[in-house]
């Protein structure tokens, strides 16, 4: 129930903030979209197949790949434009990562928050898990070198 009133909350307000004024009909409206997010919220956490548990490691991780997104978007453009004159030399990668336990919640969500932050750059994105196997398979257009750890693959 805490989980509910915590998600009502957060939508009903979020939507006052969006709506840029506080009056009756914003408030009303926002009690309503606010309850009806927040009954589809628990409906699929009822029928959810996989939870997730993000932690502040996961956050950071996204929250750095998009600080790195200019510097690789330049990078990109660069490639692009020598490919004018010579073919950009893209390769698929793999990469070492530790899937950790397929049920639970905290490695699920490790798990997205990597393939998102992998994916983000322009010069590179996740094209698969590794069947069975602990790695994660990567295009790359710019070859970049291999950076943090089995847990957390930059």
């Amino acid at each position: 129930m805490a989980g509910f009133v915590g998600a009502f909350l957060f939508l009903a307000g979020s939507y006052l903030v969006f709506a840029g004024q506080v009056s009756g009909h914003e408030i009303g409206l926002a009690a309503l979209f606010g309850a009806a997010a927040s009954l589809w919220w628990a409906a699929l956490q009822s029928v959810a197949g996989m939870r997730f548990r993000l932690e502040l490691k996961a956050l950071a991780e996204v929250a750095r790949a998009l600080a790195l997104l200019p510097l690789a978007v330049l990078k990109v453009g660069g490639t692009l434009i020598l490919g004018l004159f010579r073919p950009p030399g893209s390769e698929a990668v793999r990469r070492a990562f530790a899937h950790g336990g397929q049920h639970d919640p905290a490695d699920a969500a490790r798990r997205a928050a990597v393939l998102l932050a992998v994916s983000l750059a322009p010069d590179k994105f996740a094209l698969r898990l590794g069947d069975g196997r602990d790695e994660l398979l990567l295009h790359e257009m710019v070859k970049s070198p291999v950076q943090g750890d089995a847990r957390w693959p930059a």
